[in-house]
């Protein structure tokens, strides 16, 4: 027994509140909504397009999940043979991508560059403009003595 229970009755025993003023929900029957039949060729969520050699890829991993799925336990899993066309078409789209990168890389470097660049004047000016203020304040303090 708690700490807390303590101090409650025992005798009360709690109620869930029961409210029977609320309105009754409605009913199906007098609702506007369209019907659907189970042959409607309506989808729940549209398709993403895909490239042919997504698909190609796709379609060799569903093979091989199905072939996993009626091997017995104890069998060992083959390797994942592919046509060379497909291999050839993964090994392209692997080519294009890390052309890509490079490319992105280049540009990043470039970015970089500049920003760097830009920063280090942005330092110069700052320095010669404070160098300025401390040439002004000392002329000030000259000519007003």
């Amino acid at each position: 027994m708690g700490f807390f229970n303590m101090f409650t009755s025992k005798s009360k025993k709690e109620q869930p509140m029961q409210d029977n003023n609320l309105p009754a929900p409605p009913s199906i029957e007098d609702s506007n909504l369209p019907e659907i039949s189970k042959n409607s060729n309506i989808t729940r969520f549209p398709t993403i397009p895909r490239s042919q050699n997504a698909k190609n890829i796709q379609k060799i991993y569903e093979k091989q999940r199905r072939l996993s799925n009626h091997r017995d336990t104890v069998e060992t899993i083959q390797p994942l043979f592919i046509r060379g066309s497909e291999f050839q078409d993964i090994v392209t789209d692997i080519h294009e991508t890390k052309i890509a990168l490079k490319r992105v890389e280049v540009y990043t470097h470039h970015y970089s560059d500049i920003n760097n660049h830009k920063e280090k004047q942005f330092e110069e000016l700052r320095k010669n403009i404070e160098n300025i203020q401390h040439k002004l304040i000392y002329m000030d303090r000259t000519l007003f003595k």
